[in-house]
């Protein structure tokens, strides 16, 4: 009996779906009967818990009990009298049933206990007892005795009922997915832990089928903010997208297997330290401990505490109105109305306020910051490819499997199927095709001056932006600032004759550091020499500290005298008219053609001092990927669309059943041809005949 009960309790844990097991002693026998209780919830059950219950019971005889298909009970039909509003007694039994629960401890067959009311006859007594709920009435356990037959407890007799315990159910993938928020390009996302945020640009998969999510290196791997002066708040979280301080990690990681502590639980990690910045590309080990992987959030930690900051705002400020609409002067006591239509009209004006402020802010409370993935590889620098040198601020991170699911479930909504590329469904007049520019046509397609390019992208900043442009001119960004002569500022470069400065993928943009982080990583032939910036103080792009100094500014400690210049190549700079086409937070978006093609991922904006005329700032994504693919060896990386064979199959599907319909209309046709052909031999053939007979009749 012993083993029985040791089997039943082992096999309940090692499988959930069962409510209970239960040894059953056969009467006027030696066998046992295992009695198996599952809640099938109609859908019958699994073959292969069967499967296991026959393996482990062996010896035993299996008795199958789906609690679902047990009759109901009656509900109790007559409610007990007054008398049985004692709280403090019920109370009481209560704080006796807890000190004694010892007592139900090793009974299999209970399923919970409480104070309540005897019910006899389905009608509820007077008479306090403890309600022992069981999973079947009138039947007892192997090695248990009849709980109806033992003594009161504490003078409270037992009252057995049926009853048990199931846990909220868990949902099917398809019922989960069907109330999940699905990721999409363009998001708010941020590192656990860190302050900022920037946008998830897209979604990429490799030959293997593996998924990531794509933004800026500095987005998913920030730099701590350091040697700040004391009481200066860095300005990350709102400046990480400006060429004054774009935001970039002094290091990346590159994660091939697993990593110790915060990490993917894999064997045999290596982890890899690469300078990002400059031409050096020797890898060299990195301690692990030096190193963390960041877990990426959406929405990253400051959007969620500035949107409930602002909810939580509108709520008071909605309640703070009412309030002062009742009692404008608290010395006068509340508002006395002649009209008292006009005093509940703003009542429930208020109310109303109130009540959808509320909601805003529990709907808010609900949409925590939730882990999406890991940070996986990135790179911050510039990249030689096809013998020319392209700047690249790029990251991925591996997507995790509840978002890479409900990302599927959503794509297979009827209304998401027109777009190919996973992140922008259901976007007006806008749908990826999943096409990346590549590297060999880039510039080419760029220099065409027979049509301006037209640009869109989606960014957490400013959400959806549209009619971006290449200027042909760029005049602003070679207008130099009056400075000293001491004072050279570094400006822009283009290498290409101006009829067709259109191809600003040749651009040269200087990026600020101080003289400490540079030296690690940049050739002296990178570095140009500042004494003094003109106007504007700089922040160090890799440990942002402060550097430069402001115009008549008196030197002091907090500020470091040489500004240093990195040289980022061959970026692509897009404006717009009138407006900003990115700003503050866009950083890692992608931006796209009109003609719905991959163009570049965007990682800052460039100042030109004038209003609404900041120039955007991004790498080619052919380029982004290509360094991608070296530095992490996955093959075949590009935007994650519908699987091809899933395209191929249906427009198989569609190529096939469009060539049954030609086929059935060539043939209609060709029938009606030969109708018409025969009918008009019928007809030729009776015009003849007639005219024959009216021969023979006028020569008669």
């Amino acid at each position: 009996i012993n083993e029985a009960r040791s089997l039943a309790s082992r096999f309940m844990l090692a499988n959930p779906f069962c409510i209970g097991v239960i040894p059953y002693e056969n009467v006027g026998k030696d066998t046992l009967t295992m009695c198996v209780y599952v809640d099938s919830d109609g859908n019958g059950i699994p073959q292969d818990i069967q499967d296991a219950a026959k393996e482990m019971f062996a010896d035993y005889v299996i008795d199958w009990i789906d609690l679902q298909q047990r009759p109901p009970c009656k509900i109790v039909s007559e409610l007990p009298s007054s008398k049985k509003q004692n709280g403090k007694e019920l109370s009481d039994l209560s704080r006796t049933i807890e000190k004694n629960l010892h007592v139900f401890d090793k009974r299999l067959n209970v399923t919970a206990v409480c104070a309540s009311y005897k019910v006899t006859d389905f009608k509820e007594e007077d008479t306090l007892c403890v309600t022992v709920f069981v999973m079947e009435k009138g039947r007892v356990p192997a090695g248990e005795t009849d709980i109806e037959l033992e003594e009161k407890l504490n003078h409270y007799q037992f009252d057995v009922v049926e009853g048990y315990y199931k846990s909220t159910r868990k949902l099917s993938s398809s019922d989960m997915m069907a109330h999940a928020d699905p990721l999409r390009g363009g998001v708010g996302i941020g590192v656990k832990g860190l302050p900022g945020a920037g946008t998830l640009g897209g979604f990429l998969e490799d030959e293997e089928g593996n998924c990531y999510i794509l933004s800026n290196q500095h987005v998913l791997h920030p730099c701590e903010v350091k040697n700040n002066p004391p009481n200066d708040t860095s300005d990350a979280k709102v400046k990480d997208c400006t060429n004054d301080v774009v935001r970039g990690a002094g290091i990346s990681g590159e994660l091939s297997e697993d990593v110790e502590g915060n990490s993917f639980n894999r064997s045999n990690q290596h982890v890899f330290h690469l300078p990002e910045v400059g031409n050096n590309t020797n890898v060299v080990e990195l301690d692990n401990s030096t190193n963390k992987f960041n877990i990426i959030e959406q929405p990253s930690q400051s959007d969620y505490e500035k949107m409930f900051q602002d909810a939580k705002d509108t709520l008071d400020k909605h309640v703070d109105k009412k309030s002062n609409f009742e009692n404008p002067n608290p010395e006068r006591g509340p508002r006395q109305e002649r009209n008292p239509k006009y005093l509940n009209r703003m009542r429930e004006t208020y109310d109303e306020n109130i009540k959808q402020a509320q909601i805003e802010l529990r709907k808010i409370e609900k949409g925590k910051p939730r882990e999406i993935g890991k940070y996986v590889y990135g790179l911050q620098g510039n990249v030689k490819l096809d013998d020319l040198e392209i700047y690249v601020d790029a990251a991925i991170a591996e997507l995790n499997e509840c978002e890479l699911q409900c990302m599927k479930y959503d794509k297979g909504l009827e209304s998401n199927t027109n777009c190919p590329v996973y992140g922008f469904e259901n976007i007006e007049d806008f749908s990826p095709n999943g096409e990346t520019i590549d590297l060999e046509n880039f510039h080419r397609e760029l220099r065409m001056k027979e049509s301006e390019r037209f640009f869109v992208k989606i960014g957490r900043g400013t959400g959806f932006t549209d009619d971006g442009f290449i200027d042909t001119s760029m005049k602003e960004l070679f207008v130099k600032m009056p400075a000293a002569p001491e004072n050279k500022i570094p400006a822009p470069e283009n290498k290409i004759p101006a009829p067709e400065a259109g191809a600003t993928a040749s651009f040269d943009i200087p990026l600020p550091f101080c003289e400490n982080c540079i030296q690690s990583f940049v050739s002296e032939k990178e570095k140009i020499d500042q004494k003094e910036y003109f106007e504007l103080s700089k922040n160090c792009m890799k440990c942002d500290k402060r550097i430069g100094k402001k115009d008549g500014e008196k030197k002091n400690d907090d500020v470091e005298d040489h500004v240093r210049f990195f040289w980022a190549r061959n970026c692509v700079v897009i404006r717009k008219q009138k407006e900003s086409f990115c700003k503050p937070g866009d950083s890692g978006a992608l931006v796209f053609g009109k003609d719905n093609r991959a163009w570049g991922l965007l990682f800052g904006t460039y100042d030109v001092g004038i209003k609404n005329s900041d120039y955007c700032l991004a790498s080619p994504l052919s380029a982004v990927l290509k360094a991608l693919e070296q530095k992490t060896g996955k093959k075949g990386l590009k935007l994650w669309c519908e699987r091809d064979e899933e395209t191929k199959e249906k427009k198989g599907n569609d190529e096939k059943k469009e060539n049954e319909e030609n086929v059935e209309n060539d043939e209609s046709e060709e029938k009606k041809e030969n109708e018409e052909k025969k009918e008009n031999e019928e007809k030729k053939e009776n015009e003849e005949k007639k005219e024959n007979e009216e021969k023979k009749t006028k020569k008669m």
